[in-house]
């Protein structure tokens, strides 16, 4: 039972706070040592039960200027946020490292860079290499709130209810 209680409060949250694409792509523009940029689908997001459309982006500049030296990669937080039940997407950024050692901004990292009382929801994260050939970029859309995935992963399970019901 109190499996129960707690998806309906996942339900609840979820309801509250959820995106339908907003998926990041690869730029039209291949990122540089001039500008990082990125391509995003169209979507939908609710975010502190405020919903908002957003159309789909080509080249969305994340950074310009030259940020990276070669051998050094970083990750950035793309969100969606409510700041006064005005909903927009922003992203952050976690700290420059050497490839392979870069961390995506954390939540409380987040947190500390957007307004206070601000409310977000992480929608993606897209990572910025540089070697000596130039620049590669990745891309993962699976940073963003799924129930029964990233938000309580038992979520649905109900194996319990036959021992309930006898």
């Amino acid at each position: 039972m109190d499996q129960l209680v707690k998806d309906l409060e996942e339900l609840r949250a979820h309801a509250r706070n959820h995106v339908q694409g907003c998926y990041p792509l690869a730029p039209t523009t291949p990122s540089s040592g001039v500008a990082w940029y990125l391509n995003l689908t169209h979507g939908i997001s609710v975010v502190g039960s405020v919903a908002q459309e957003f159309i789909a982006q080509t080249d969305h500049v994340l950074f310009a200027g030259s940020a990276l030296a070669v051998g050094q990669s970083c990750v950035a937080a793309l969100v969606i946020k409510n700041t006064g039940s005005v909903v927009s997407q922003t992203h952050v950024f976690g700290v420059v490292a050497a490839t392979g050692a870069e961390v995506a901004p954390s939540a409380a990292t987040i947190t500390a860079a957007l307004a206070v009382g601000d409310i977000w929801i992480r929608t993606g994260e897209t990572t910025l290499n540089r070697s000596g050939g130039g620049y590669t970029q990745t891309y993962d859309g699976t940073k963003r709130p799924i129930l029964g995935v990233t938000l309580s992963p038992n979520f649905g399970d109900y194996s319990w209810l036959p021992n309930i019901l006898g």
